[in-house]
């Protein structure tokens, strides 16, 4: 009798215990999935590459996972030493040097210039054709002094200076020729002009009329 009931108790708990693990292992099997579908099947995480989810993270805490964008690989900040692709190498041993160039021409200098035509030729010779004659007056009454100056063009040269004295008394007239001399009129460092200074006395108080004279000769024209 007591064997027939601990028979029937074992028998019992076996077939409650085969009933309990379906039920145990479906839990458990919907717990499992539960997370991983939550986490990795419903999310943009995969373990596999998919038409959807084609990157694979190389960092972060989804690295080796593949996502649908980038943006899921770094939206997690971490430190730089855990970024395995943003770590400077060792720096390699310097090239070999490169092959010598090629040696530049050496430098040449300019053609010479054609020659230029000749100069017509020099004056040899003083004629009307390069000299000309310049002359001023003035008057003195007597008792005075005056003076007058006769100049060449500017930038001519004077050849020769000389004076002339009209007096209505030659005869009792006393003349007294204080300067004639030629000077540098236009400050070109040679004499372009010519100078005379008279002083009259007459005792008919008459007075005397005076020339300068130049004889120049004519340079070319000036250049700018």
């Amino acid at each position: 009798m007591h064997k027939s009931i601990l028979t029937f108790g074992l028998l019992a708990s076996s077939l409650v215990m085969l009933s309990a693990m379906p039920l145990f292992n479906n839990n458990a099997a919907m717990a499992q999935g539960y997370g991983y579908d939550n986490y990795y099947g419903d999310s943009s995480y995969s373990q596999y590459p998919t038409d959807d989810k084609k990157y694979e993270c190389r960092t972060g805490p989804f690295e080796g996972f593949f996502v649908s964008s980038v943006e899921f690989c770094k939206h997690v900040k971490f430190d730089k030493d855990d970024r395995k692709d943003n770590r400077t190498g060792i720096q390699g041993p310097p090239g070999p040097a490169g092959p010598q160039g090629i040696q530049g021409l050496p430098g040449s200098t300019g053609a010479t210039g054609a020659t230029g035509a000749t100069g017509p030729a020099g004056i040899t010779t003083l004629n009307d054709t390069n000299l000309y004659s310049n002359s001023s007056f003035n008057f003195v009454i007597n008792g005075q002094q005056n003076f007058t100056i006769a100049t060449c063009d500017e930038g001519d040269a004077l050849i020769h200076g000389g004076y002339q004295i009209f007096a209505g008394d030659p005869i009792n007239i006393n003349i007294n020729v204080l300067a004639a001399v030629p000077f540098d009129f236009y400050g070109l460092d040679f004499n372009d002009a010519y100078a005379v200074q008279i002083a009259v006395s007459n005792v008919t108080g008459s007075g005397a009329t005076f020339l300068a004279n130049v004889e120049c000769f004519d340079n070319p024209p000036l250049r700018p």
